[in-house]
């Protein structure tokens, strides 16, 4: 988790959107981590950024159950 922020920063996120945008990224990477379960050494939480001029996209993935 505290890897993914910096990244963002080191990628060029910009000033004025840095405190949501890392708010909102800690929230799902947080979530990622409490609900996956334990992860065995071949499952990871993957975090993929997409930055733009006009938006910011972050996507994490984890081999949680899921929901309905």
């Amino acid at each position: 988790m505290r890897a993914a922020r910096p990244a963002l920063r080191q990628r060029g996120l910009r000033p004025d959107l840095d405190h949501t945008v890392s708010l909102l990224t800690s929230e799902l990477v947080g979530n990622a981590v409490r609900h996956a379960g334990p992860l065995n050494p071949t499952e990871r939480i993957v975090f993929h950024a997409r930055l733009s001029d006009d938006h910011v996209r972050v996507e994490v993935a984890d081999h949680g159950p899921g929901f309905d």
